[in-house]
């Protein structure tokens, strides 16, 4: 974590770690954790409030006195007030004194680890959900679960009859809050599941009610015991019905051999075992009955589908075959079938056409598959399709899709393939109403930078893929045609599009007008080799028809992405020659690159936050206006809003914010050399408005001779109050006469500059010998040669150093009376501090860790420790003994608040606990 602050994360980032466990509080922590109490009355209240009655309580004044009983029993708890809130919601007001007089409420928390409050929750479920719940404890505690493996599950189990009726199931425990942090991943792939977690105790909950039916099997320890709630091999019930299977070693293969003769319904595999081919060929020759299978490498399953014949549920992902065994098709009874991520897959079985049973098939990005075995339109139940590789054969086109009622998401690939229009028009997808995202590919995923020559029969095979107008996102890639359809200029049709994206275009000189696209949220352009202009804008006409009060340009638009596009000059045309009034009002993140000939950019982002931009002229970029409101009456109202700014050349990388206050946060990358360029551009920044700066391998600013140029990029800092130095290998000493101009530096960061030792030359006067009198942070890390820190600076406050193996002297931490805050760790060859008078009186918090060889504290250093606040010292043996009770050091910090010595908390303050997670 420590290296992934020091190159990705700004001056003073932190990572904050929330656990139940003191144990994993104890390994994570570099400070004293902290207990996070329980919430209060008042909150309590608050939080059942709103949850429960929401509006209108003045109506519901006789049930506040049992509602506020019942907010009493769940003692603070949110998770427990937030479940029976939803409990009641759904509740008629006369079952409430039921839920408030129940025994449930007897339960002791301590014997049976089960909130009373979640379980009686539970207990007014209906019974499909009961089970359905109780069947997630066979994921791992925070594991995230995918919504639809979970009601396929469900129903390869005989849970549930259907997906519609998994997907109210799955509403009502996300709504119950058995389920939570429900949220859709993006990605690159058309497929975009929706994911959710349970909450440990929620989790416990599913444990108990499932009792010996589930079961996870992990790495057998004390501390994946407490941590995860795991069992392992020694301890599994053989009666398990339902088994993950997250850690398998040579005792897991023996005791496994039983319990697969038991017949156990469920058995998931994780993804990465080195025994994984073991248990794999141990469950093909077990006796067991699977309903529901996740496997990794499938090749026995040629000679032992006997044992699988009632399987519903087959997951081969991230598999390394090159075909899917043949003998799969003999699964006659299988529903789900995924085979997703397998990038060697070239073939699916012929004769998977006879797989009637087969309702979803997935297929994500499986890159080599080749073609689509024939028929698969034979397959009258088949709702989930992900991939369809279109072929030129017989029975492997695209009328295969014709009277399939496909859902969710579909990739059709190699469309080029298609014949004519009128083949096209055999997909028949404008009748495919429950299908919400489609991608038309008319190559495949490896061919973004293959020059296309133009194919006018390509536009009438797109124009004859016209979508249901349920649609809610499109994906258009590698396409031939030289015009795009006409129904993307219909609003209409589109008016549920929120996310378009299109690549690989090269032959297209314009599109559509997207602009007008009501619901469109996120537009990526790519590979546009022809176009000059991204809309065409006439503010007479609207969807063809004349309009007083035209709509904003790309009025809900929120993210942008422009890219490749060698003739793009303007970002839109007026036919009236006039600029429009308002564009882009929503535009919170534009990534701008490889466009050479852009001339201009919109005059006005109000909400604009992040804008990457790469082979863009800065001062376009400097003339940009960016405000956080707008205001319709015609006056304009400013507020800071900070948007981050990326310019990238092929030399080096130049990258700053602005605020609408003009305050830069500039970042360089990479630097060697084309100085002369870059204080060009430099330059055009005003100095007086650079904060912040993040100096990455950039050797060529520090050269041990510099030249004039050098010295004026520097003296272009002077206003710069935070900077970040990293990966400069030709730092040896301490660059202080590059830093000398910095006046107004506060915060200073080096981190992996391997050769800096931290001495200074013996030209340097005294008064250049003490680092910038300003600073009052400074942090050095990952300075492998560093043996020394230069002499400090009154003002300094903060102090940190780490993962300096070589440091042996920290002789200038004296007299520094301002210093608050001082942290060394892993400085192995630290032995001592040197003895005098510190008058570090204002020092608050201290923290030695990982500094074996450090025996002693100077007894100057000791005085000042009894006014300390925190106090941290772990793996340094010498120190710990010593600030241990009955130690020499401990008179000196028995009165310190907040003590961590070894792994022992010895804080006064309770409150110094680890987080709990509520």
């Amino acid at each position: 974590m420590r290296s992934l602050l020091n190159s990705h994360a700004g001056l003073g980032s932190s990572i904050i770690v929330t656990s139940r466990s003191d144990q994993v509080a104890s390994i994570m922590g570099t400070l004293p954790p902290r207990k996070i109490s329980l919430l209060n009355e008042d909150q309590s209240w608050e939080l059942f409030h709103r949850n429960t009655f929401g509006r209108g309580v003045e109506k519901q004044e006789e049930l506040i006195s049992m509602a506020k009983s019942i907010v009493d029993k769940c003692k603070g708890l949110p998770l427990a007030i937030k479940t029976m809130a939803t409990l009641l919601h759904s509740k008629h007001h006369n079952q409430w004194f039921s839920v408030l007089e129940s025994d449930v409420w007897m339960n002791d928390v301590l014997a049976t680890g089960i909130i009373p409050a979640l379980q009686l929750s539970y207990d007014h479920l209906s019974s499909e959900a009961k089970i359905c719940f109780s069947f997630c404890a066979i994921f791992p505690k925070d594991s995230m679960m995918n919504k639809d493996t979970l009601i396929q599950l469900w129903m390869a189990n005989d849970f549930i009859a259907s997906e519609a009726r998994g997907q109210q199931i799955f509403d009502v425990l996300v709504w119950r809050c058995f389920l939570q942090d429900m949220q859709v991943q993006n990605n690159r792939f058309i497929h975009q599941p929706t994911t959710c977690k349970m909450h440990d105790l929620m989790h416990d909950l599913a444990d108990s009610v499932s009792g010996n039916d589930c079961s996870v099997l992990q790495k057998p320890s004390s501390c994946q015991d407490n941590l995860q709630g795991s069992t392992d091999a020694r301890t599994l019930q053989h009666e398990v019905r339902h088994l993950s299977v997250e850690y398998v070693d040579n005792y897991t293969i023996a005791a496994m051999k039983e319990i697969l003769d038991k017949r156990p319904r469920t058995l998931l595999i994780g993804m990465r075992f080195k025994h994984r081919q073991d248990l794999t060929n141990l469950m093909l020759m077990a006796k067991s009955k699977f309903i529901s299978l996740r496997a990794l490498e499938i090749d026995p399953f040629k000679a032992h589908m006997t044992n699988l014949k009632h399987l519903r549920y087959l997951d081969c992902s991230y598999s390394s075959i090159f075909a899917l065994p043949e003998a799969v098709t003999m699964l006659y009874s299988l529903q789900t079938l995924k085979v997703s991520y397998c990038k060697y897959l070239e073939k699916l079985p012929e004769g998977m056409r006879y797989m009637s049973s087969l309702r979803h098939i997935f297929l994500i990005q499986c890159d080599s598959l080749k073609c689509m075995p024939q028929g698969i339109g034979q397959l009258n139940f088949l709702v989930t399709l992900t991939n369809y590789v279109i072929g030129s054969d017989a029975d492997r086109g695209i009328d295969q899709l014709r009277d399939l009622n496909l859902g969710g998401a579909l990739s059709l690939t190699d469309l080029r393939k298609v014949h004519s229009a009128e083949n096209s028009k055999q997909g028949n997808m404008s009748s495919k109403h429950n299908l919400k995202r489609l991608s038309l590919d008319w190559y495949g995923p490896s061919s973004i930078n293959v020059g296309y020559e133009v194919d006018t029969n390509a536009e009438g095979i797109l124009e004859a893929l016209r979508p249901h107008k349920r649609l809610e996102v499109l994906m258009l890639s590698n396409y031939t045609g030289a015009k795009l359809s006409s129904w993307m200029n219909n609003s209409t049709l589109l008016e549920h599009l929120t996310e378009l994206s299109l690549t690989g275009c090269k032959n297209c000189k314009d599109l559509p007008p997207l602009w007008q696209l009501p619901s469109l949220v996120s537009l990526c352009l790519n590979y546009f080799d022809s176009l000059a202009s991204i809309c065409i804008v006439n503010h007479d006409t609207h969807n063809g028809e004349s309009c007083i009060s035209p709509p904003p340009i790309f009025g809900k638009l929120e993210t942008m992405v422009v890219s490749n596009m060698p003739k793009l000059e303007r970002w839109h045309q007026e036919m009236a020659g006039q600029e429009p009034d308002v564009s882009f009002p929503r535009l919170k993140k534009l990534n701008i690159s490889k466009c050479p000939m852009l001339a201009s950019m919109p005059k006005v982002l109000p909400l604009l936050e992040d804008l990457v931009a790469r082979d863009i002229p800065l001062y376009h970029l400097m003339n940009l206006s960016v405000q956080s409101n707008l205001e319709c009456k015609g006056s304009i109202e400013v507020e800071p809003a900070v948007g981050q700014l990326i310019v990238d050349d092929l030399h080096f990388d130049l990258h700053f914010s602005m605020s609408i206050d003009s305050y830069v946060f500039l970042r360089l990358r990479g630097l060697t050399d084309n100085v002369e360029r870059f204080q060009g551009e430099l330059n055009k920044v005003p100095s007086r408005f650079m904060k912040n700066l993040t100096i990455i391998d950039c050797d060529g600013l520090f050269s041990s001779e510099p030249c004039q140029m050098q010295r004026d990029i520097w003296n272009h800092f002077g206003f710069v109050e935070g900077m970040l130095v990293s990966c400069i290998n030709n730092i040896v000493q301490w660059p202080a006469a590059k830093l000398g101009n910095l006046n107004h530096l506060r915060d200073l960061h080096f981190s992996g500059c391997s050769n800096l030792t931290g001495s200074l030359t013996s030209t340097i006067s005294d008064r250049e010998n003490i680092l910038l009198p300003p600073l009052q942070s400074l942090t050095i890390t990952d300075c492998e040669k560093l043996w020394e820190v230069p002499k400090l600076p009154p003002s300094l406050e903060i102090l940190s150093i780490s993962f300096c193996p070589n440091l042996v002297s920290m002789a200038t931490i004296r007299n520094v009376d301002k210093l608050k805050a001082l942290s060394v760790l892993e400085c192995e060859a630290l032995t001592t501090f040197p003895d005098g008078d510190y008058g570090v009186t204002k020092l608050g918090t201290l923290e030695m860790q990982r500094c074996p060889r450090l025996e002693t504290l100077p007894e100057g250093l000791l005085q000042q420790l009894p006014a300390l606040k925190m106090l941290w010292i772990r793996d340094c043996p010498n120190l710990e003994e010593e600030f241990s009770r009955g130690g020499a050091y401990w008179n000196f910090v028995e009165a310190i608040p907040y003590r961590y010595v070894g792994v022992q908390d010895q804080s006064m303050d309770p409150s110094a606990k680890c987080f709990t997670c509520l």
